[in-house]
């Protein structure tokens, strides 16, 4: 390449023109997710036809960033999820084909765009299994792939509201949660009901109390549950979210043994003048 400098300006740019178009969609509605998930396929593929030419570029200007450091710069994810956006632009008709039957079942992102797609192409697909998704209206069998590296026959998505869900576990059954609750108040179009579309805080808070209450139920002893929780303001107020809903689990004997901050490098820009942008949330 005649300028590598430039070759990595203009690589960079044009997946950082890509990853905005992929933060404005919205992945709740089925054909919004579909369409997040096209531009994470075509950001795979932008990035693999690319990758023995960046790889080259940073060598020939001296630099001494390896790959995945100027993918984490750049792109805003690690290399591992380049290759599964890679991975996902091979089995694009697959992928498609079976969100469709889908349709919306409380499912969303790469991850589970992956958990419909096999690995190996059409040719060399061999035993089938059953994967099965339930929501609260009925359950949704498919046919998924069973091979070498990937067992779908160990992997079962449940969709449905918590509080209907959770009592079918059994107790002490579960070791880790990893939960992102909808902050209130709620913003995003879930159908204008549900949780974080409470009047009041308090109800908010009691309301998350208690589905994390049927989530103590199902957790082991040893068990640890993880809850990312964002803040608000009200009337230019910080509502305080995440102490409160702390102590509200302590009052309900929940052990909190650590708070900690995640530190957010691309955060959205925001419209205020009079006080700090917030760049980070709590674990």
């Amino acid at each position: 390449m005649a300028n590598p400098k430039l070759f990595l300006t203009q690589t960079a740019a044009s997946l950082r023109r890509l990853t905005l178009k992929l933060d404005r969609l919205d992945g709740n509605l089925t054909e919004h997710d579909i369409s997040a998930r096209r531009i994470e396929a075509d950001i795979g593929w932008q990035f693999a036809k690319a990758v023995d030419q960046i790889e080259a570029a940073l060598s020939a200007t001296g630099s001494n960033q390896r790959l995945d450091q100027w993918v984490k710069e750049h792109c805003g994810c690690d290399i591992g999820t380049m290759r599964r956006r890679k991975r996902l632009h091979k089995q694009w008709k697959e992928y498609e084909s079976q969100r469709r039957k889908l349709g919306q079942c409380g499912q969303s992102g790469l991850l589970f765009a992956l958990s419909l797609v096999s690995d190996e192409p059409n040719a060399y697909r061999n035993k089938q299994s059953r994967t099965t998704v339930r929501s609260v209206a009925k359950t949704i069998s498919r046919s998924a792939t069973k091979s070498a590296t990937v067992r779908n026959d160990r992997v079962e998505f449940v969709t449905g509201d918590s509080l209907t869900e959770l009592p079918k576990f059994k107790e002490k059954s579960v070791n880790v949660v990893l939960t992102s609750p909808p902050y209130w108040p709620l913003q995003r179009a879930y159908g204008g009901k549900g949780l974080g579309y409470e009047k009041t805080l308090p109800e908010y808070l009691g309301n998350l109390v208690a589905i994390l209450s049927q989530v103590k139920r199902v957790l082991r002893d040893e068990g640890i549950l993880w809850v990312i929780i964002g803040d608000t303001y009200r009337d230019g107020d910080l509502q305080f979210i995440p102490t409160r809903l702390a102590m509200a689990l302590q009052s309900d004997d929940w052990i909190c043994r650590s708070e900690i901050v995640w530190l957010k490098t691309n955060v959205r820009p925001e419209s205020v003048n009079n006080r700090p942008s917030r760049n980070y949330e709590k674990v």
